[in-house]
């Protein structure tokens, strides 16, 4: 593109070489194990059958303590594969990278013309007009 034609005045064009990839989200890998280590929980806790010493909601909760946290940490390593997979099909491409400009692209809006027309001096009915100052209204607070 800078081969084409030459910057505007008071812009400096550079090219750059720059890699290019697709990353994954790592929360929704993060969010996906955690779900995923909920089902787990569930699913052992219910296949088992139900202790008299602990219902099945204790027994769930002390499992998810353990298998939901290692769920995320296995979403968060699923996530980190896959972001070292797309690192090697990277690809380097060409930009331009333009900089500069001190001036506005956009003029400015024209000002309006300054108001020259001379200003008269009050009339006496407008000086001399009572000010009437309003009372406030009565509260309807029980405080008061």
């Amino acid at each position: 593109m800078s081969s084409e034609r030459p910057p505007a005045p008071g812009l400096v064009e550079t090219r750059q070489a720059v890699q290019v990839r697709r990353a994954p989200r790592y929360y929704r890998f993060i969010i996906l194990g955690l779900l995923l280590g909920a089902v787990v929980t569930l699913g052992v806790t219910w296949m088992f059958p139900e202790q008299p010493d602990f219902g099945r909601w204790q027994v769930a909760g002390l499992l998810a303590l353990f298998v939901v946290p290692v769920g995320a940490a296995v979403g968060a390593l699923v996530a980190l594969l896959i972001d070292a997979a797309s690192r090697r099909r990277a690809r380097l491409i060409e930009v331009d990278h333009i900089e500069g400009r001190d001036e506005p692209i956009v003029p400015p809006a024209p000002q309006p013309a300054a108001d020259t027309t001379t200003t008269s001096a009050p009339t006496a009915s407008q000086t001399d007009a009572p000010t009437v100052a309003a009372e406030p209204a009565p509260s309807s607070d029980p405080r008061d």
